[in-house]
């Protein structure tokens, strides 16, 4: 076995282990198993029964994770433990694709700090016990990412793109407002070959609207409207009345201001009210000491060093970071006029993983030349 393949297996098996332990431990308490048991739980289980789910009206929410537990509980059956693994597997692919992002695209050392720091970072350890979609949609917008770095340039890395990009909707309809900023993309800066450009983008384009199809006609036969992916898209469709000020709608997190500071929070030490605009207040309650300090200790942390990779990628003009840059910034507005916390955050922390060693290893870099040329002064 090659150096190479040797590190990636034990990158994989640190994020894939810390995560089966974590829940052997953390699992055995009953309302943490019983969090489990959540809205999408509930409808993989009439899918997997093989009810006449298909035609019927029966959940607002996105397809793709329902189907994906559907599928399992078919073939294996009912078991909590399968989830677990299967999305421990998904959080050892994203400390992968981390490792290869930084390794070909930017130094071998920010890819391994990045899929370390990401194999113990106890946010995204902690959701892998939850039926939630949370890990699948990270993996899922992670791989996106990673095909828009490496592949992008080539006709195959478009369909392959075009191919993700889907499942990956299908999963969480937020990312459907990405749609023209990666078509923008391929149509500029995949190539330098602007011909070329244009034609990846229609095929990316022409793919993306293939693969929804089946989907939308599905919507239209049970809703009686053609809605892309779910009835959870039509909220997407544009920011909720007040969403820019100071108040807003009480299902919008609390406008502009409050869903940003919720967003990027690191830790919360009193109970914060948000302002709604048609209802009362919401109040978030204080955050416990050993969260304060845990997210202190490690979201904390790579903030400055993200914002000094984010920079050094505007004024580098490094590709693969801006494309890093504008995916974080992409998914901050889109919570930020939709609902933002330390939550809806997920999706974004492995970008951001990223780019805060890239800031580092910039910082210890110039450091390192500052004293060889100090060194170099002081020689006879």
């Amino acid at each position: 076995m090659t150096p190479d393949r040797r590190s990636i297996l034990a990158l994989f098996s640190l994020a894939f282990g810390l995560r089966i332990l974590y829940a052997a431990v953390v699992g055995t308490n009953p309302d943490f198993v019983a969090n489990t048991y959540t809205y999408d739980f509930f409808i993989a289980n009439k899918i997997a029964a093989g009810a006449n789910w298909l035609s019927e009206p029966i959940s607002p929410r996105a397809p793709g994770y329902q189907l994906l537990l559907g599928g399992l509980f078919s073939l294996f059956g009912v078991h909590q433990w399968l989830v677990i693994i299967m999305q421990a597997f998904f959080g050892g692919v994203i400390a992968f694709l981390l490792y290869r992002i930084g390794e070909k695209s930017l130094a071998p050392s920010v890819g391994l700090f990045a899929a370390v720091w990401f194999s113990i970072y106890i946010q995204e350890i902690h959701f892998t016990s939850f039926m939630l979609r949370d890990v699948t949609v990270i993996m899922l917008a992670t791989f996106t990412c990673y095909l828009l770095i490496r592949y992008a340039h080539t006709i195959r890395g478009a369909l392959w793109t075009a191919l993700a990009y889907a499942v990956l909707v299908h999963f969480d309809p937020q990312f459907l407002l990405f749609l023209p900023v990666i078509t923008l993309y391929f149509l500029f800066y995949a190539t330098r070959r602007r011909l070329l450009g244009v034609q990846y983008a229609f095929l990316f384009l022409g793919t993306v609207f293939v693969l929804l199809a089946p989907w939308t006609v599905r919507n239209y036969r049970v809703y009686g409207d053609p809605i892309p992916v779910a009835l959870e898209a039509t909220q997407y469709y544009q920011p909720a009345p007040g969403a820019i000020t100071a108040k807003a709608p009480a299902d919008n997190g609390g406008g502009f201001w409050n869903n940003s500071v919720e967003y990027w929070r690191v830790m919360r030490i009193r109970d914060h009210t948000v302002p709604v605009a048609n209802g009362p207040d919401r109040v978030l309650p204080a955050w416990s000491l050993r969260h304060n300090a845990i997210s202190l200790a490690t979201y904390g942390v790579l903030l400055p060093f993200f914002l000094v990779g984010v920079w050094v990628s505007v004024r580098n003009r490094n590709r693969t970071t801006l494309v890093l840059s504008i995916a974080v910034a992409g998914m901050y507005l889109i919570r930020a006029f939709y609902g933002g916390s330390p939550h809806t955050r997920l999706p974004a922390e492995p970008l951001i993983i990223l780019l805060a060693f890239y800031g580092a290893t910039h910082i210890m870099n110039k450091y390192r030349n500052r004293r060889a040329r100090v060194d170099t002064s002081d020689s006879p």
